[in-house]
């Protein structure tokens, strides 16, 4: 069960930073569109 919820938040945390680059990248540079 352990190992099972640290891959959970281990996937849900690297999901998260994808989308905080995401963002950050269309704020550093508005040119950039998904």
């Amino acid at each position: 069960a352990v190992v099972r919820s640290m891959v959970f938040i281990g996937s849900v945390l690297y999901i998260v930073g994808l989308i905080l680059t995401d963002l950050s990248y269309t704020l550093v540079d508005p040119r950039i569109r998904l």
